[in-house]
């Protein structure tokens, strides 16, 4: 079974952008319960940079965090970071796959974990996006 991990890396444009967005996120685990699939959200401060942000959450399949991304609650909070809360913003998005999970790994006869980084081109401000495709041991 493959899992899917969404990955976020956030700057705010101020100290009260990000107190704003702390009332947001602190309601957003009532929407992502909503949603079958998910497993899994955590967000913290980065050690080495206390002005970037991370977040990361967990899902049971690439539909259900679509789902999660065209969510009504999930677009309001990113039309309002839109709006100059947000002013750099990272997306990565994974697929992480077991050993022999996946038909590609199975018929090649590895025993490898597959890891596929997707884009996301959902959100309207200026970011960066990594884009790349992995299979390491």
């Amino acid at each position: 079974m493959a899992i899917y991990l969404s990955m976020q890396r956030v700057r705010f444009s101020s100290a009260d952008g990000y107190e704003k967005f702390k009332l947001l996120f602190s309601d957003v685990r009532n929407h992502l319960k909503k949603h079958d699939g998910f497993l899994h959200l955590t967000w913290w401060v980065h050690p080495d940079d206390p002005t970037w942000f991370n977040e990361v959450s967990l899902w049971t399949s690439k539909e259900a965090l679509n789902s999660w991304h065209m969510d009504t609650y999930h677009k309001h909070a990113k039309e309002w970071a839109a709006r100059g809360a947000i002013m750099e913003d990272i997306i990565t998005n994974f697929e992480l796959a077991a050993p022999g999970s996946s038909a590609s790994a199975h018929a090649a006869g590895t025993s490898r974990t597959k890891c596929t980084i997707w884009p996301t081109n959902s959100a309207p401000w200026p970011r960066r996006v990594r884009s790349a495709a992995i299979t390491s041991l």
